[in-house]
């Protein structure tokens, strides 16, 4: 939960922070800075709701919470290593295969140029 919020509100080194920080640049460049201000927006809305429940979950001893559902014990094998898999691949999306990617950002370029004929 903790990895996939930070990379909801687009920490760098998380899969999020590179399609933010993509979706940024491409603002700039279209000197779009309204739509630019609604994802910088969009990003401290997103941190200020995911952000509390990643501070009760680590920060807090139990009962200090209102809503104490604990019961103890770790989840089974079955039940972590998807998630365990799924943190990774956000990790790694985030801040290691996007440097082996940019040649498919150049194709992905490529194309877009020969669809909407003669953009930048």
């Amino acid at each position: 939960f903790t990895i996939a919020s930070l990379s909801l509100i687009g920490i760098p080194g998380f899969s999020g922070f590179v399609s933010k920080l993509y979706l940024a640049r491409g603002a700039i460049q279209a000197e779009a800075y309204l739509y630019l201000a609604i994802m910088i927006g969009a990003s401290l809305l997103t941190a200020s709701y995911l952000l509390p429940i990643i501070w009760s979950a680590f920060f807090l001893k139990p009962g200090e919470d209102a809503k104490d559902h604990y019961h103890g014990g770790e989840a089974s094998w079955l039940m972590v290593a998807p998630l365990v898999a799924t943190a990774a691949l956000a990790i790694s999306f985030g801040g290691i295969i996007p440097g082996f990617l940019r040649v498919q950002l150049a194709l992905a370029g490529a194309v877009a140029r020969q669809v909407f004929g003669g953009m930048p």
